[in-house]
């Protein structure tokens, strides 16, 4: 950083060290001291750049020559100070070269819009924005499924927002296709119906792809939101997944049910209880009792197409390890 000639104004430059302009730098100057002279300097103007990395003022305050120390700072840059010579008058053209930190994303951070639960039915739209003011033109978004594969969509900066958006509905690959419950067996997560996705970006600069650390959490399934509703966060939170809130099995025939237990912890299990009602709606034999353990992956409830002949109901729920209910009670009907 070096003084210039000008004897009227106070004209300070910030660049990367490519040359890029940084806008939104704060500019302060202080004394050998430590004590903040800004407010005095500047007239009490806010000292930032603008968009071409500059912060000039006229000066008009008279300054008792000594050294000052100009501090140039903004989040995810390593600070950048400069002493000025012995006599210094408060005028004069500086420059500051300011480079990006390791993190280099302080001021940086993912938005996400609607909540966590999403349907691929309607947009999935994530974005990175700066509080600050955006100097970089190009967000990368990586996202890991839980399947382990990985895929990436890439936006352009809005220069006059500062934001870049993407709809992650094309890398959110469901499938229409129905997984069935195998014959003897009661629960399969399904692969195909939904899927658990975590967001993390970077940030493509002149100093190299920098990440911005705060990642996003997505849970995806293939339903259709109720009327009114823009994510399905009701069906992760007790609610069976089911067209009819009392739905119908008809005898013979394959018939299986869906259930979303992404909120408990991983590693715990739930105990998934079936009970078979007679037109009373008492219990027929023992009930089936199944251990679910979490996955955040939608379960298929495979249910019995032949049941006993007085069997005219079947009563679901799943409780935790302490015995309380943890969804809440489906009640199926039989038909002929």
């Amino acid at each position: 950083m070096l003084p210039g000639p000008d004897t009227s104004r106070f004209t300070l430059t910030a660049s990367t060290p490519t040359g890029q302009p940084v806008a939104g730098a704060s500019v302060r100057i202080f004394t050998m001291g430590g004590q903040d002279f800004s407010d005095y300097f500047f007239r009490g103007a806010t000292a930032l750049t603008d968009a071409q990395g500059v912060f000039t003022i006229l000066v008009q305050n008279v300054f008792v020559p000594n050294p000052y120390v100009i501090k140039v700072t903004k989040p995810g840059y390593a600070p950048y100070s400069y002493q000025t010579p012995a006599l210094y008058f408060g005028y004069g053209e500086f420059s500051a070269t300011l480079e990006r930190t390791s993190q280099g994303t302080a001021g940086y951070s993912l938005i996400g819009y609607g909540g966590g639960f999403k349907s691929p039915a309607l947009p999935l739209l994530i974005g990175a924005e700066s509080d600050a003011g955006a100097d970089w033109e190009l967000i990368r978004f990586s996202m890991t499924h839980l399947d382990g594969r990985t895929s990436v969509a890439e936006a352009q900066v809005d220069p006059a927002t500062g934001t870049a958006l993407v709809d992650l509905r094309s890398r959110v690959r469901l499938h229409a296709r129905p997984n069935l419950v195998p014959d003897g067996e009661t629960l399969l997560p399904d692969p195909d119906f939904s899927d658990f996705v975590t967001v993390s970006a970077t940030s493509l600069t002149d100093q190299g792809e920098l990440p911005i650390n705060v990642g996003l959490a997505y849970w995806v399934a293939s339903i259709i939101p109720p009327p009114g509703e823009d994510d399905l966060s009701l069906y992760g939170n007790r609610r069976w997944i089911t067209l009819l809130p009392e739905p119908i099995i008809f005898r013979g025939y394959y018939f299986d049910t869906m259930l979303w237990l992404p909120y408990l912890t991983e590693g715990d299990s739930g105990t998934l209880i079936i009970e078979y009602l007679n037109g009373a709606f008492e219990v027929v034999g023992a009930p089936v009792e199944v251990p679910m353990p979490v996955n955040k992956q939608v379960y298929r409830i495979r249910l019995n197409a032949q049941p006993d002949a007085e069997v005219m109901h079947v009563r679901l729920r799943v409780e935790d390890e302490t015995g309380n209910r943890i969804t809440d009670v489906l009640t199926c009907h039989y038909r002929a």
